[in-house]
């Protein structure tokens, strides 16, 4: 369940997207 929430942040957050690239 962890490891959903952390992707679901990472969608609803382009910042860390961005961040990745």
């Amino acid at each position: 369940m962890n490891f959903f929430t952390e992707k679901k942040a990472k969608n609803i957050n382009p910042s860390n997207s961005s961040d990745r690239e």
